[in-house]
């Protein structure tokens, strides 16, 4: 990855376990890249690390889609979270592995190895 990426607004990837929490605290944005299609997987949030406050299914802010991947989509597959309004967001219902990106205010918008991407502003 070029360099230009980091200097503090592009996190190191990680691998998350299904359901696995991301704290977006001071982070402006998380992308989720899945590797598998086998079932769909959606992006949720809330206000508590175990998911027991507030939780939501997100949507886009613009469109009211929700941000998904559908079961038998092409992979690799970005779901990507940009200013939500809770602090906590994960993927559900997801198969294999899942990569998380997180982005400053300033951010990047995320590489490009994915030809298939749903996402956007959380409503």
């Amino acid at each position: 990855m070029p360099d230009g990426y980091h200097h503090g607004y592009f996190s190191d990837g990680f691998v998350l376990t299904v359901g696995a929490p991301v704290d977006m605290h001071n982070w402006s944005a998380v992308a989720f890249l899945l590797n598998d299609a086998t079932s769909q997987a959606t992006a949720q949030s809330a206000d508590d690390l175990a998911f027991t406050q507030n939780l939501t299914n997100l949507a886009e802010a613009d469109h009211g889609a929700p941000i998904t991947m559908p079961a038998g989509s092409p992979v690799p597959f970005w779901l990507e979270v940009w200013r939500p309004r809770q602090r906590y967001v994960r993927v559900t219902g997801a198969t294999g592995s899942v990569l998380a990106f997180q982005f400053r205010p300033t951010a990047n918008q995320p590489p490009l190895p994915a030809a298939h991407r749903a996402g956007g502003r959380a409503s």
